[in-house]
């Protein structure tokens, strides 16, 4: 079971990776300081290290040189924070195996100990095999046998052919030493194809440059299984310097590949979660920004609103207080003269005689008369009785007739559906509105005629005012101070879920269309509302 010695100033961070360590069974020894992480690596001779980059006191790099000063050799991997990397970066520079940033993969953790166990491994047998490699033939032959790798001699002349080859093949590929010398051809058969040519152009270019041979290829064993081997070989020559041989060792590396693989594998998971995870980002960043552009919009179109209210509430107060002046004035001077003029006529007519009393009465009834006229006039201006009595068809009809004797402006009125109750509120609303739009036809459209339809389509009520005046810019007078008129008209609409178009400009007249949604309680017959 290998040991590794754990080094971290934090305790909880040394537990979990011992339990970690021994789940994948490894033995494991800790440290809380470098200082005492040197003393523990002199003692114990750990076969890997997992060194906390940032302790205090003794940090990360010094333990590095210090534990490298002791054994060059023992892998140490590098546990550091995502800030830190270019610092772990240059401690690979000095000696450092590997690193892995917090919090760790686990995963990724077992798997890069377990490569730097298995590189120290070779380097071990490499050391092995460079010693006995050293000594005496007969020795050497004895030697070699034993380690766990093959080691061969082969012909330069044919390639690849063996003069010599360890009783390991057998365990490797399943041959054995004899079957392996008879057949020249061997080697090269169970080299995978892809990788063939490969090999023997590397040999070649040995041979000539008189370097070591390097290779790392694919082999098929007698019983068809594939593994990987990593193949290290040096060129032999005779007196004079001519290549004669090729001596070899080769390892059995499949393992290690298949862990080159996984890793392989988890990295470019690891980089498609990242590119899936920045085209999130993206998306929600470009959606951000899509919902922060529409909520300037929305604040813009509100503040627009807001203005257009302080405008048409500063109007109504206006319009309010002019028709309390009009009413005051109204009263004061028709009103308050008419009813001045019948006191007198009454005070005066004591003591006089029947026919002056006559006369005087005739007078005071005449007064009477016009003040009844002209509150009845002052009351239908400010809302028609029969609009609540007769419903809206017969009140848009006498505002018709009263409206033209009043300007000389005909009107052309169609309708349909409309001879039915509906909502009070749905009523008042559509007189409202045509009385407003009518009066800014006589006011501002210089207009010879008018039009008004009103219609039922579906659930709405549909109400048209059309001119061929002189016409002008909706939005641009909207929020002007005269413009309290389609404001008015705007709100009222608003309030019951309906909308307003305007369709003008200068030269061309006007058209106003307002749509009222009935529902299920918007129209009622008249039954309804007797």
């Amino acid at each position: 079971m290998n040991k590794v010695l754990i080094v971290d100033d934090e305790e909880s961070t040394r537990t979990t990776f011992s339990e970690v360590l021994n789940n994948y069974e490894f033995s494991s020894i800790t440290a809380s300081s470098g200082r005492e992480a040197v003393d523990i690596f002199s003692q114990e001779s750990p076969d890997a290290v997992l060194l906390d980059l940032k302790m205090p006191g003794m940090d990360g790099i010094e333990t590095l040189k210090e534990l490298k000063k002791i054994n060059p050799d023992i892998p140490v991997i590098l546990i550091t924070a995502h800030g830190d990397i270019p610092t772990a970066v240059e401690a690979i520079k000095l000696g450092a195996y590997d690193f892995i940033a917090k919090p760790p993969d686990y995963k990724m953790l077992i798997i890069a100990l377990d490569r730097a166990l298995e590189n120290l491994k070779l380097k071990r047998q490499n050391t092995l095999v460079g010693t006995q490699l050293g000594e005496a033939e007969a020795k050497y032959r004895n030697l070699v046998e034993q380690i766990p790798a093959l080691t061969y001699e082969a012909r330069l002349d044919n390639c690849v052919s063996a003069t010599y080859v360890s009783p390991q093949v057998e365990a490797l590929l399943g041959f054995t030493p004899s079957e392996w010398l008879a057949d020249p051809e061997i080697r090269l058969k169970q080299i995978h194809p892809e990788d063939r040519g490969a090999v023997i152009a590397e040999v070649e270019k040995s041979k000539i440059k008189r370097t070591t041979f390097h290779a790392e290829y694919r082999m098929f064993t007698r019983d068809g299984r594939m593994l990987w081997v990593k193949d290290d070989a040096s060129i032999v020559g005779d007196a004079t310097g001519r290549p004669l041989l090729l001596q070899g060792v080769m390892f059995d590396i499949t393992k290690q590949k298949k862990t080159e693989e996984e890793i392989k594998k988890v990295n470019n998971e690891l980089e498609q979660r990242v590119m899936e995870r920045t085209s999130q980002l993206e998306g929600s960043n470009k959606q951000l920004r899509s919902e922060i552009i529409e909520r300037g919009r929305i604040e813009e179109t509100l503040q627009r609103y807001a203005e257009q209210l302080k405008a048409l509430s500063h109007r109504l107060a206006e319009v309010q207080e002019e028709e309390r002046r009009y009413m005051a004035k109204e009263l004061h001077d028709e009103i308050g003269q008419a009813l001045t003029g019948i006191s007198l006529s009454l005070v005066s007519m004591a003591g006089m005689s029947a026919k002056e009393t006559r006369k005087r009465l005739k007078e005071a009834q005449s007064l009477v008369s016009g003040l009844l006229d002209r509150v009845r006039n002052m009351s239908l201006t400010l809302r028609p009785a029969m609009l609540d009595d007769f419903g809206l068809l017969p009140t848009l009809l006498w505002h018709f007739k009263r409206y033209t004797a009043q300007t000389s402006i005909p009107i052309h009125f169609r309708q349909r559906c409309l001879d039915t109750r509906f909502r009070p509120e749905v009523e008042t609303a559509v007189y409202r509105i045509v009385q407003e739009a009518l009066t800014n036809i006589a006011r501002h459209a210089c207009a010879a005629e008018a039009e008004v339809m009103t219609l039922v389509e579906g659930d709405m009520l549909v109400v048209t005012v059309e001119d061929k005046g002189v016409g002008f810019e909706p939005e641009a007078v909207i929020v002007m101070k005269e413009s309290v008129g389609l404001s008015g008209m705007r709100e009222r609409l608003a309030l019951l879920g309906g909308r307003l178009k305007i369709d003008s400009a200068p030269g061309r007249g006007t058209r106003l269309r307002a749509e009222i949604p009935l529902g299920d309680e918007g129209r009622r017959g008249n039954e309804a509302r007797k």
